[in-house]
């Protein structure tokens, strides 16, 4: 994970905490009122949670399907603005199991924790076109006609998903191995001992299905070196012959 996707993460917080707190409803007399979401409490309450509309979302992800774009996307246009950030936000964020699994929220996205993080090129430009397709969903809102409060979620999450939009061009601008935090090597051990659950069977089992899965990921990860060198974006000698 190169620097600026770690501050991109801090970033993440940040977001959800501008957006849960923006976001406001009239009631039917036009009194103005914090709009709430119950958390569990076994979640961080900074988590953004997705929407629970039925008829509206699409349908979540979970450790054996992964829905198109076009069905990420479904429905976002059509939500009431609070519900917009919360939903879109949350198909963001499941595509990252690991992360969720690091916030202790899996569950809340419909995801379990078995799941590796998907590194190939293929996965990393779809998640990149629901990043752009989102902003232009929130483009296409009118901010003007949104509540003060709103407008200032709208201004946040416009900022997060322009710096995400801006970055494409330098997906493969860093270099995910080497012998300091943030590293592949370091966030796959970080995951394997701190992260992943370790208190039931299920746990144990998930486990299991995600070290099964570390080959797939290290053969993506070679990919994404290979990407790298034929662009000529090497690590430094110093790392290379430690």
């Amino acid at each position: 994970m190169s620097r600026r996707s770690v501050i991109l993460r801090l970033c993440t917080v940040a977001v959800v905490s501008a957006l849960a707190a923006g976001c406001v409803r009239t009631d039917s007399v036009g009194n103005t009122t914090a709009a709430t979401t119950t958390a569990p409490t076994t979640a961080p309450t900074t988590a953004l949670t997705a929407t629970t509309s039925t008829t509206t979302a699409a349908p979540a992800p979970t450790s054996t399907t992964i829905p198109s774009i076009d069905a990420l996307v479904e429905g976002l246009a059509d939500l009431p603005f609070a519900e917009f950030l919360e939903a879109s936000y949350g198909r963001l964020i499941s595509r990252d199991p690991e992360f969720l699994t690091s916030l202790r929220v899996a569950d809340r996205y419909g995801l379990g924790n078995d799941r590796l993080n998907d590194l190939s090129d293929s996965y990393l430009r779809q998640t990149q076109n629901l990043e752009s397709a989102i902003l232009e969903l929130l483009h296409a809102r009118d901010r003007d006609a949104l509540s003060p409060a709103e407008q200032t979620s709208y201004d946040v999450y416009e900022w997060y998903l322009d710096e995400l939009v801006r970055g494409h061009e330098f997906m493969y601008h860093d270099n995910p191995i080497h012998y300091f935090l943030t590293s592949y090597n370091d966030n796959l051990l970080r995951l394997f001992t701190e992260d992943q659950p370790m208190a039931t069977k299920g746990d144990a089992e998930d486990y299991i299905s995600r070290l099964k899965q570390i080959r797939t990921q290290v053969d993506q990860l070679l990919e994404g070196l290979e990407i790298r060198r034929d662009m000529g974006v090497v690590p430094p000698r110093f790392i290379l012959l430690r």
